[in-house]
């Protein structure tokens, strides 16, 4: 019995021990375990830091993979996903099946006991559900998300911003409302909840820039006035949507023009004007691609704003970029440019000629029609009534031989002649009529700026007659004629230069347009001319003189020394 007893207490004594070594060795397993975890939290902490979401998530994942229990693997899990999902990519491809990876992680973060840690969870999975109803084309329970999220927390950011992006984004049929200021209500809610509040900002500008729902971007235009006031510096993106929303305002296009009387509605046209000089301090606005747009504004609201020799400094400033464009072949910016002569016509009272008839040159078929042995002079094909051209007894089926006793076989003619023509000015025509040639004496009427620019829109393929009248106004050009190329040829200025893109001590004459001209034309708008047959210009006068002295005395061509895109050549034309 006492041997029993004795290796029963041994037994127990070994026993003690083994179990004892077993236990020391499961509490130092869970303790390396544990600081694994820990050690993969803080990896993913980092990983979060510098915006590798991916990564981090994968970490997380390692560490509950290695304890399962671990609150802080698990939250970091919720947080990441939740990250990851306000960060999505709507462009990549497989996106669907990512947030279909990340909801089961949510809806884990949405029964946490911490009710503002779940009302977070809860406005995620609604906004991961907009995502999906917008991939798979069908209904999820959005709204009702963000209701339960703020039963939990009233103040909850992330489901008042969400919300408001959907009332501001109302296509997915979510039934938010498509309404500004539901939106504001949200935006203000999700300020006082007090955490990620540049997020908060950053969402709502972004948001308030790209929707559709009328009046947004005003609000944000206003918003930088108020900076400016109160000499808040702008970012970035304030800064961009100056150069590309706002500079579109000086669009002649209907929608545009809604925008520009709203935003003067909201703030005094010199306020406007003030914000966008402070903002542009320092910055060399006039180079970026949008600059002639936004100048073209700032001109218009400082005419608005009663200084008229500032407005008019600006128009031609940004006119002779835009002219100097057009006549390049860009005519994207046509309208604005014919709505910033109208400005300028009115700022310099200038009554632009009206005519009243429609031309075309006569073609070989048309004067056989009209029983003529060649075609020559322009054919009238409609006369307006009411108009000067029917009050001097002009008729369609008339043809215009002589403009001023210049022959009026091509467009350009008429057009040069007309050019400097201002209302109440006479002219006079030869026209033939049934075979017989007449005189017709007749008073110019004033053409009218149209009440809608909006018309302007589509000015996409020609000159016009105004363009031609402030050319002609500003730049003083001197017509010349080379064969059958016809040259506008100007004397530089400080203007021409920096318009044209020259250098600031650029010297020559400059080819201001040249018709019927173009691409391959041996000369073009925009050339500098330096020499005419060796001999240095730097006048359209001395240009002039020297092509009508070759002409005169039987020269077949003239060597023209060109600065084209800043490299010289020299070209022969031909004169005669």
């Amino acid at each position: 019995g006492k041997a029993l007893k004795w290796v029963g207490a041994v037994t127990a004594l070994i026993s003690l021990v083994a179990g004892s070594v077993q236990l020391n060795g499961l509490l130092q397993a869970s303790r390396e375990r544990s600081e694994a975890v820990q050690r993969l939290v803080r990896a993913a902490d980092m990983q979060i830091g510098y915006g590798d979401l991916d990564s981090a998530l994968q970490l997380v994942e390692q560490a509950i993979e290695l304890q399962p229990g671990s609150r802080a693997a698990g939250e970091r899990q919720v947080t990441v996903a939740m990250m990851l999902l306000r960060g999505f990519d709507y462009a990549g491809e497989g996106y669907g099946q990512k947030i279909d990876s990340l909801l089961p992680v949510l809806y884990r973060g949405a029964v946490d006991v911490d009710p503002v840690r779940a009302a977070d969870a809860l406005a995620h999975i609604g906004l991961a559900n907009r995502i999906r109803q917008f991939d798979q084309n069908k209904q999820f329970a959005v709204k009702e998300y963000f209701e339960r999220a703020l039963a939990l927390d009233a103040d909850n950011v992330f489901a008042h911003v969400f919300w408001a992006e959907c009332c501001l984004i109302d296509d997915m049929e979510i039934d938010c409302g498509n309404d500004l200021a539901a939106a504001e209500g949200h935006y203000a809610m999700a300020m006082q909840d007090g955490r990620q509040q540049d997020y908060v900002r950053q969402q709502r500008f972004d948001r308030l820039r790209n929707t559709s729902v009328e009046g947004a971007d005003i609000l944000l235009i206003g918003e930088m006035v108020a900076s400016w006031r109160n000499s808040v510096p702008l970012d970035e993106k304030q800064q961009s949507m100056i150069l590309f929303d706002v500079s579109s305002f000086s669009y002649p296009d209907e929608q545009y023009g809604r925008k520009l009387q709203a935003l003067l509605q909201r703030c005094p046209p010199a306020e406007v004007l003030g914000m966008l000089e402070w903002a542009g301090e320092g910055r060399k606005w006039e180079q970026h691609k949008n600059g002639p747009r936004l100048l073209a504004l700032m001109a218009y609201l400082t005419e608005l704003s009663d200084n008229r020799p500032l407005a008019m400094e600006r128009y031609r400033a940004v006119r002779v970029r835009l002219r100097w464009s057009e006549l390049d072949g860009n005519l994207y910016y046509t309208p604005i440019r014919e709505k910033i002569d109208w400005a300028l016509a009115g700022l310099l009272e200038i009554r632009p000629g009206w005519l009243g008839i429609h031309y075309e040159e006569t073609t070989e078929e048309l004067a056989r029609s009209l029983g003529m042995a060649t075609a020559q002079g322009l054919f009238i094909s409609d006369v307006a009534p009411d108009s000067p051209a029917a009050a001097g007894g002009l008729a369609a089926g008339d043809v215009v031989l002589e403009i001023e006793g210049r022959d009026a076989s091509k467009l350009q003619t008429m057009e040069h002649v007309l050019v400097i023509k201002a209302a109440e000015d006479s002219l006079t025509l030869t026209i033939l009529r049934n075979g017989d040639r007449k005189q017709a004496q007749l008073t110019l009427g004033e053409t009218k700026a149209p009440a809608d620019f909006a018309q302007l829109k589509s000015l996409r393929s020609k000159t016009t007659q105004l363009a031609l009248l402030m050319d002609h106004t500003l730049y003083q050009p001197a017509e010349v004629a080379l064969g059958e190329l016809t040259l506008w040829i100007t004397t530089l200025t400080d203007e021409l230069r920096t318009g044209f893109k020259l250098d600031r001590d650029a010297a020559g004459v400059l080819i201001f347009d040249a018709q019927p001209g173009g691409w391959d034309s041996s000369l073009r708008s925009g050339d500098l001319i330096l020499a005419v047959n060796n001999q240095p210009v730097n006048s359209a006068d001395e240009a002039a003189v020297l092509v009508r002295q070759a002409r005169e005395t039987g020269g077949r061509s003239l060597l023209f020394s060109l600065l084209r895109a800043g490299e010289r050549q020299t070209v022969a034309v031909t004169i005669n």
